[in-house]
C-alpha cells in the first residue's frame, strides 16, 4: 500500500492537516470539512487514500469550535444552543479555510498553478458551497448532503431544536439573507459542481440542494438515504473528481 504522509499544522487559531500519497505526490489542492460535532479526523482513511490517489493535496480543517479548537464556553452549550451558532460556524470555517490557504502558499506547500476543490459533508458540506461563493480560485465543488441554504434552513433549524424566535433569531436572519448561497447562486457560476441528497433526511432536508440544481449548472444525485453518506454516493464521488 502506498503510504499516506500526513502534516500537522497550525495558523493563527486554526488547526488542520495536509496528506498526500508519498509515491505518487500532487499537483491540486482539495478541502475537505468534516461535518457537526465532528473534527479534522472524521474521515474514512478509505476517502484519504482514494482522493490522493487523484494527486490531491487533501487539507483538513477543525471547524470553529470542534476539535481542538472547542471553546469552554461552546462546551456548556446543549445540543440547541449549538445548532442555534451553526450558520455562524460555517461562515466563520469558510473564512478560516481561505486563510489557510494563503498560509500554504506563503510557505510554498501549494502553489497558484494547482487547481483547488472543496468538498465537505453535512454542515461541512455547507461551508464548501459558501466558501466556493466567496473564493473564485476554486474549480470543483462536492456537498454531500449539505445545505446550501442559509435562510430557510436557519429556519428550519428554529423550528426543530425550539430556539427563540427573538430579536437576535431576526438580526441573523437579516445577516444570512445578503450572503445566503442559495439565494446567490450566480455566484457558483463556471464551477463543476456535484450536490447529493438523502430522500429521507430530515436533518438536512434535500429541497434546498434540490432547489439549487434548478438554478445552475451542477450534477445533482439523490440517494434513497437518511442523513447519511453511503458506499454508492462515494463512489459517485470519485468518478466525478
Amino acid at each position: 500500500m502506498r503510504k499516506i504522509i500526513n502534516v500537522e499544522d497550525k495558523y493563527q487559531e486554526i488547526t488542520f492537516r495536509y496528506l498526500y500519497n508519498q509515491d505518487i505526490g500532487y499537483d491540486k489542492v482539495m478541502f475537505f470539512f468534516h461535518g457537526f460535532n465532528g473534527n479534522r479526523y472524521a474521515i474514512d482513511i478509505e476517502w484519504i487514500e482514494r482522493i490522493s490517489e487523484k494527486g490531491y493535496l487533501l487539507v483538513i480543517l477543525d471547524a470553529e469550535n470542534h476539535g481542538d479548537r472547542i471553546s469552554d464556553e461552546y462546551k456548556k452549550l446543549d445540543n440547541s444552543n449549538r445548532q442555534k451558532l451553526i450558520i455562524e460556524t460555517e461562515i466563520n470555517t469558510a473564512n478560516d479555510a481561505k486563510k489557510v490557504y494563503f498560509h500554504l502558499l506563503e510557505k510554498d506547500i501549494i502553489n497558484n498553478d494547482m487547481s483547488l476543490a472543496v468538498m465537505g459533508v453535512s454542515m461541512g458540506g455547507a461551508i464548501a458551497l459558501y466558501l466556493t461563493t466567496i473564493f473564485k480560485k476554486i474549480q470543483i465543488l462536492v456537498s454531500l448532503i449539505g445545505s446550501p441554504s442559509f435562510v430557510e434552513f436557519y429556519k428550519y433549524k428554529q423550528k426543530v431544536y425550539k430556539f427563540e424566535n427573538n430579536q437576535e433569531y431576526k438580526k441573523r436572519l437579516d445577516k444570512y439573507a445578503k450572503i445566503d448561497p442559495l439565494l446567490n447562486y450566480h455566484l457558483f457560476s463556471g464551477r463543476k459542481i456535484l450536490l447529493t441528497g438523502g430522500s429521507r433526511d430530515k436533518i438536512v432536508p434535500m429541497i434546498y440542494a434540490e432547489e439549487l440544481s434548478k438554478k445552475i449548472d451542477a450534477t445533482f444525485i439523490v440517494y434513497d438515504l437518511e442523513h447519511e453518506v453511503s458506499k454508492k454516493m462515494m463512489e459517485d464521488v470519485y468518478k466525478f473528481i
